[in-house]
């Protein structure tokens, strides 16, 4: 299975091996990468939120230990 079967679908040919899709599809494609893209950020910075939370409490009970 290819990894762009979305292009792969849309793509047509005028002059050798050279492919082009329509810049609709292009737009769209990249408008979902961006979004993807924040995505990944969004939780990188959720999961970096939790690991100082939890290097927090892991110092306080270590603090805390008699």
């Amino acid at each position: 299975m290819s990894e762009t079967p979305r292009t792969d679908e849309q793509e047509y040919f005028i002059d050798g091996d050279r492919g082009i899709v329509d810049s609709a599809l292009a737009r769209e494609l990249e408008r979902e990468l961006n979004a993807a893209n924040e995505r990944i950020n969004q939780l990188n910075e959720a999961l970096e939120s939790i690991r100082d939370h939890a290097d927090d409490e892991w110092r306080k009970a270590k603090k805390a230990k008699p």
